[in-house]
């Protein structure tokens, strides 16, 4: 089947770490960026019980505004009116911590490369739970050039988050694309795969695989190497 546009997951399959590190790295600095503001332990608790529910929202509010309304209600409004520009700093400078988990990417910008050299319509469907600056700082983290995609996923642009399929419509709403068109390439067996539902067909990456649900029922799963040579002979 020839497929119009790749979507493609950020963290374990664009860019090469796992959560693990991923959560390693981010929550001890952001911590200290804010240890003069709040304790790392009462920052912590507020942050993820924001994300949370920004997981769970199906309101019409934008994740980055469900996020900051329950990160207030946490917190208060006088001391998220300071945090919150400190967030955006942080993203621009104390983010960088995160290079140092970030492996050896030649594959996935090789195979970036080939798809857009192809003429396919390029795609970052990543779980929209962070400012645009955080996203796209992670891809140029991995070697990858923010250009090479047409629509990046933050939560400025949804109002849902992964595994709900409507994150998904969300993404074709702001291309134009149409589901059938679409092969969706990520490393969770739920959060990713779950466009099964929709119709969609997806590849799992196993390097960082993330199991669930769907697993079985992808079109195909295998390494991000197995994946460049699908791109070269396939696609």
């Amino acid at each position: 089947m020839k497929y119009e546009a790749i979507l493609f997951d950020l963290d374990g399959t664009l860019m090469p770490m796992s959560n693990e590190t991923f959560l390693n790295l981010y929550i001890p600095e952001l911590g200290r960026k804010l240890k003069d503001y709040v304790a790392p332990e009462t920052l912590h608790e507020a942050l993820w019980a924001s994300l949370g529910v920004m997981l769970q929202d199906v309101g019409d509010k934008t994740n980055e505004m469900v996020f900051f309304e329950n990160f207030r209600k946490r917190l208060g409004n006088d001391l998220v009116d300071e945090l919150e520009p400190l967030f955006y700093e942080f993203y621009d400078r104390e983010f960088e911590v995160l290079k140092q988990g970030v492996g050896d990417n030649s594959v996935m910008v090789e195979a970036v490369s080939l798809l857009k050299e192809k003429g396919y319509r390029l795609v970052v469907a990543t779980n929209p739970m962070f400012p645009e600056n955080a996203v796209l700082k992670r891809l140029e983290f991995s070697g990858l050039d923010p250009k090479d995609f047409e629509f990046i996923s933050n939560y400025t642009l949804h109002t849902r988050c992964k595994p709900n399929p409507d994150y998904y419509q969300e993404v074709l709403d702001h291309t134009g694309l149409k589901v059938e068109h679409c092969l969706m390439v990520g490393n969770d067996a739920y959060e990713d795969a779950v466009v099964r539902e929709m119709g969609m067909h997806a590849w799992l990456l196993t390097d960082y695989l993330i199991e669930g649900k769907y697993e079985n029922h992808v079109e195909w799963k295998g390494s991000r190497l197995e994946f460049l040579d699908k791109v070269k002979e396939v696609l």
